[in-house]
C-alpha cells in the first residue's frame, strides 16, 4: 500500500508540474489530487523538489531498461527528445524554476543513456571505432546538452530534429558527426576526461537549498 501511495505522488506531482510552474506547487495541491493527508506525503519525502527528483529517476529507469534505435545520431537525439516530450510542458518549467539543476542533472544523464546505446551499436558495427571512442562520446555529449539546453532556452519553440539535420550536412560538422577521422589521434587526451557514467550521475548532485 505504501508503494502504491508513493507512485500516485510522483505521478501526480509530474502531472501538476504539467499545468504550472514548481514554485507554484504546494504540498496541499499534491496531497488533495492525490487524496491522501499531510503526513503521508512527508513520509514518502522531504519536501518537493525531492519528490520531483523521484520523478524524474524513475523515468530515467525507464528509460534505461528500454531499447532504443539508436544507430544513428539522429535517432539518438529523437530517442532524447521523445523521453522530454513525455512530460514537456513539466520539463519546461522545472527548466524556469529556481532549481533547474534538477533538470540540468536529469538531461545530462539522459543524453548519457541514449548515447551509450548509440556507441554500443556502432561497436558491433564498425570495428575501427573503438580507438576514439571517448572523444567522440565526449563530442557528442557536449553537442547534444549544448542543442537541448538551446532548445529549451527558447521555450521548445523550434524543430530540434529538423535544425540538427541541416547542422549536420555543414561540412566542418558532417566530418565529426559522420566521419569520424577528424578526431584521430585525440585519444591520449580524452581518455584522461572524467566521462559520465549514466549509472552514478545523481550521486554529485545537492537537493539541500
Amino acid at each position: 500500500m505504501a508503494t502504491y501511495t508513493k507512485e500516485v505522488i510522483l505521478s501526480t506531482v509530474l502531472s501538476l508540474l504539467d499545468e504550472k510552474p514548481l514554485e507554484k506547487i504546494t504540498v496541499k495541491d499534491i496531497v488533495e489530487h492525490c487524496g491522501v493527508n499531510r503526513n503521508t506525503f512527508y513520509y514518502h519525502f522531504q519536501d518537493i523538489p525531492r519528490a520531483v527528483d523521484e520523478a524524474l529517476r524513475q523515468e530515467l529507469e525507464q528509460f534505461m531498461a528500454q531499447a532504443h534505435s539508436c544507430f544513428s545520431l539522429m535517432d539518438t537525439l529523437a530517442s532524447i527528445i521523445g523521453c522530454i516530450n513525455k512530460h514537456q510542458k513539466a520539463m519546461l518549467h522545472l527548466y524556469h524554476s529556481s532549481r533547474s539543476e534538477i533538470f540540468i542533472h536529469y538531461l545530462r544523464i539522459l543524453i548519457s543513456s541514449a548515447l551509450d546505446q548509440f556507441f554500443r551499436n556502432q561497436e558491433k558495427t564498425e570495428s575501427s571505432l573503438s580507438p576514439t571512442l571517448d572523444a567522440l562520446y565526449y563530442c557528442c555529449h557536449c553537442l547534444f546538452q549544448g542543442f537541448l539546453i538551446d532548445w529549451m532556452d527558447c521555450g521548445m519553440n523550434y524543430d530540434i530534429l529538423a535544425r540538427f539535420a541541416f547542422l549536420s550536412q555543414l561540412p566542418a560538422l558532417s566530418e565529426i558527426l559522420t566521419g569520424y577521422g577528424s578526431l584521430a589521434g585525440t585519444e591520449e587526451l580524452v581518455s584522461s576526461l572524467p566521462l559520465p557514467d549514466p549509472k552514478n550521475l545523481f550521486d554529485h548532485i545537492s537537493l539541500d537549498k
